[in-house]
């Protein structure tokens, strides 16, 4: 049985990494949260972790926190008490509202090739069936270092979209 368990796990590495080496426009991890390298181009986005904490958008009806690469620094310690790289809090109650986990992130290149999408995973749960999830587009301009970031919208099943202009996402 040992000797079976033992195969087991090699034939199922060796099947994993040669289906890995067939996809060749896949995106392999530079680093899982803050990089990515596509067909031997890489990208780091380090520089545009906020120092301050984290990156303010503010719309009608709420307040956005994002930070690039780690969790947001919150400014609103009392109401945000779950680590997460970005939140939404309401200016009326105050309530905060996680919008993902650092550590379940995905990495994108767009369709167009001209940026990627990082996509953060399991934020709070709805109350009805989904968790929350973010997803930032990073769009190559090469002639803006840290552009104006956009809240976008926000689906029917809570997952929110931001775009954030910058260089450091061109290829």
């Amino acid at each position: 049985p040992m000797k079976a368990v033992f195969f087991s796990l090699v034939l199922a590495t060796l099947l994993a990494v040669s289906h890995a080496m067939m996809q060749p426009h896949a995106a392999a991890p530079l680093n899982s949260v803050c990089g990515l390298s596509v067909n031997g181009k890489h990208l780091d986005l380090t520089p545009l972790f906020a120092k301050n904490g984290s990156y303010l958008i503010h719309t009608k009806n709420y307040t956005y926190e994002i930070q690039v690469c780690a969790n947001v620094k919150t400014s609103f310690p009392a109401k945000c008490t779950t680590p997460s790289p970005a939140n939404e809090i309401d200016p009326t109650t105050g309530a905060c509202t996680y919008l993902g986990d650092i550590t379940t992130v995905a990495w994108d290149e767009s369709p167009d090739k001209d940026g990627v999408y990082v996509t953060y995973y399991h934020g709070q749960l709805d109350g009805r069936v989904y968790h929350r999830m973010t997803r930032i587009y990073f769009m190559c301009n090469p002639k803006v270092e840290l552009g104006e970031i956009v809240f976008e919208h926000e689906t029917n099943r809570d997952q929110y979209h931001f775009a954030f202009p910058t260089k450091y996402a061109c290829f």
